[in-house]
C-alpha cells in the first residue's frame, strides 16, 4: 500500500470509529474523503487483513464484497451499502515498544506528510498519530525532545485549489513571491500544469511551464485560480517531462563540473566539498566540480561568474541553463 493510501485508510478508521453506531455507507465516505467508494471499499478490505504476529486486530469490520465479488444470493455491492467498525475485543495488545530514535522518526515522517496534506480529515488522523507519539514521549520524560506540530505552509484556498488542479489535470496560475533585490519582494504571476506536490525540507509543487519543469516552494505561492483542463496526451507528456527532470538529481544533488578561465577559480575554494583542477585545453582554465542541490542555486551561481564561464557539464544541464536564461532574457 503506498503512503497516501495508508494516510487514507488510518482516517477512514479514525472516523468510523468515532462514530455512534461505528456504521456508514460507502457514498457517506467517498463524499467526505473524496475517494472514490469502491477504493474506500478496497483500503478497508486491506485493513481487515492486516496480520499483527501472535496478535489479533484491535477492531473487526464487517464490509460487503468487493464489487464483482458477490456470491450467489448476495445483494451487490453498491455506493450505499453499509460497512460497520466495532471493537474486537483484542485492545489488551502489549504497547509497541519504541526507541525514542524511532518516535523522533516516525513524528519527523508525519510532519512531511503534514505539511503536504490539506486541512480536513487525513490531517485531523495525522494530528492524532502525532498526539500520541509525543505523548508516549512525555510520559516517559523525553517531552523535551520533541517540538511543535506543522504550521501550514500554503493558504487552504490556495492549496484546495491546488489539489483541485491535480484531481482535474487542469492548469493553475498563481502569484509566485520570492526575495528580490534590496530586500524587497519580487512578485511573479506563473501559468503551469501541476503535476505532484513533493515533501521536502521546503514542500515543492513540481509542475510544467512554457519553459519546461519547474519546482516551487509551496511557502511562497499566493492566490492560486484554477485554468482550462489539459488533455490527456498532454498531461502525460509534462508528467513524463517532469520524471525526464528527476532522473537528473538525487536528493544529494548532482555533481557539475565547469570550466572558468583564472577569475572564476574561487568557486573552487568557496563552495564546500568542490575539487578543481588545471583544464585539459589551452589558455589555464581550471575545471571546478562540485554538487548542485537545484537549477536554482546553479543559474544564481553562473551569473556571478559571468563571462569567466567556459564551460558546463552534463550537456543536458548546460541546455536547460541555456534555454532558461534565453526565457528571461526575451522577457527583458
Amino acid at each position: 500500500m503506498s503512503g497516501k493510501g495508508i494516510v487514507q485508510t488510518n482516517a477512514l478508521l479514525v472516523f468510523l470509529s468515532s462514530l455512534p453506531g461505528g456504521s456508514a455507507s460507502l457514498r457517506e465516505l467517498s463524499e467526505r474523503f473524496g475517494i472514490e467508494w469502491k477504493r474506500v471499499l478496497r483500503l478497508l478490505w486491506d485493513a481487515s487483513l492486516v496480520e499483527i504476529e501472535g496478535y489479533g486486530l484491535p477492531f473487526n469490520l464487517d464490509l460487503p464484497p468487493n464489487p464483482g465479488e458477490e456470491e450467489a444470493g448476495e445483494e451487490p455491492t453498491t455506493p450505499d451499502s453499509y460497512v460497520s467498525f466495532s471493537d474486537s475485543g483484542e485492545l489488551d495488545v502489549p504497547d509497541l515498544a519504541l526507541t525514542l530514535d524511532e518516535v523522533i522518526a516516525l513524528v519527523a515522517v508525519i510532519d512531511s506528510i503534514a505539511e503536504i496534506t490539506p486541512s480536513g480529515d487525513a490531517r485531523d488522523a495525522l494530528a492524532h498519530v502525532r498526539a500520541t507519539l509525543v505523548g508516549a514521549a512525555e510520559g516517559a520524560g523525553f517531552g523535551s525532545a520533541m517540538w511543535d506540530g506543522p504550521a501550514p505552509v500554503i493558504g487552504d484556498e490556495a492549496f484546495a485549489a491546488v489539489e483541485r488542479a491535480l484531481a482535474s489535470r487542469s492548469f493553475i496560475e498563481f502569484t509566485y513571491h520570492r526575495p528580490g533585490p534590496n530586500l524587497a519582494e519580487s512578485v511573479t504571476r506563473v501559468e503551469a500544469f501541476p503535476v505532484e506536490i513533493q515533501a521536502a525540507y521546503n514542500p515543492l509543487l513540481l509542475a510544467v511551464t512554457s519553459a519546461g519543469p519547474r519546482s516551487y516552494r509551496l511557502d511562497r505561492i499566493g492566490g492560486v485560480h484554477e485554468g482550462r483542463k489539459a488533455g490527456r496526451a498532454e498531461a502525460a507528456a509534462a508528467r513524463a517531462a517532469v520524471v525526464d527532470e528527476a532522473k537528473s538529481w538525487s536528493p544529494e544533488g548532482q555533481r557539475i563540473t565547469v570550466t572558468v578561465d583564472p577569475s572564476g577559480r574561487w568557486i573552487g575554494e568557496a563552495l564546500p566539498g568542490a575539487s578543481m583542477r588545471r583544464s585539459n585545453g589551452d589558455g589555464g582554465d581550471y575545471d571546478v566540480s562540485f554538487v548542485s542541490t537545484s537549477d536554482e542555486f546553479l543559474a544564481s551561481l553562473l551569473v556571478q561568474l559571468g563571462p569567466a564561464v567556459r564551460a558546463v557539464e552534463p550537456r543536458e544541464t548546460a541546455a536547460r541553463l541555456a534555454k532558461r536564461f534565453r526565457g528571461l532574457a526575451g522577457a527583458a
